[in-house]
């Protein structure tokens, strides 16, 4: 057995030596340096120890191919040996969630000249593309996911009003919109709490919509 080679570094060092990069070499990544590199992104420190994340690790090139084209700032997806999709608690640009059939799902945000927000049905060692929404959603916010329901905000502009969509987690169909209920633009995350959907538009108001277990959402 050949043994392991660890190079010693001083954390004051690793952290000023630390550089985005964008330009990848054409070779996979050990899976055992993958299994380190997720476990090190696991050891980090979350309030009351409850590491509200999950890690989707992809390396299939069609499927990085994929990721690449669905978010607007991801076209070097397309070229590394692997990405974290992951998903936090906090407002993200993934949404990620477990439907009733223990199916699990994460939807984002396009980079399209419409704009849409897209889902992929996650297998144990793949992401399938499951649906793309046909809404106007010409600037799309991160989505949220409340009862297998996806939330998207089309952000508006000076010109247009915010307008709140939900959509059928399983097929992406619009099942409800907010109307012309904002009347300006809204440029922050999406959040809710409680059944609750809270939206913040640029006329410093904030708009609340209810969500009920029959899947009918309300003003």
């Amino acid at each position: 057995m050949t043994p392991r080679i660890v190079h010693a570094v001083e954390t004051w060092d690793a952290i000023r030596a630390r550089r985005n990069v964008r330009r990848f070499e054409d070779r996979p990544i050990p899976a055992e340096d993958l299994d380190r590199i997720l476990e090190a992104a696991r050891r980090t420190p979350s309030s009351t120890n409850q590491q509200g994340w999950d890690f989707v690790v992809v390396t299939e090139r069609e499927r990085l191919r994929e990721l690449a084209g669905v978010w607007r700032y991801a076209a070097h997806v397309a070229t590394s040996a692997a990405t974290n999709a992951s998903k936090t608690w906090s407002p993200s640009a993934i949404a990620a969630w477990q439907d009733a059939s223990q199916n699990r799902w994460l939807a984002l945000a396009a980079s399209t000249a419409k704009g849409n927000i897209t889902a992929f049905r996650v297998g144990a060692t793949s992401l399938q593309q499951a649906w793309t929404s046909t809404s106007d959603l010409a600037a799309p916010s991160s989505p949220i996911v409340i009862n297998d329901v996806v939330f998207a905000l089309n952000q508006g502009s000076a010109s247009a009003p915010a307008v709140l969509y939900a959509l059928d987690g399983s097929t992406g169909k619009e099942i409800w919109t907010s109307g012309k209920t904002l009347k300006t633009s809204s440029r922050t995350p999406l959040w809710s709490s409680s059944g609750q959907v809270y939206v913040a538009t640029s006329d410093r108001l904030l708009y609340a919509f209810g969500y009920g277990q029959d899947r009918h959402p309300m003003k």
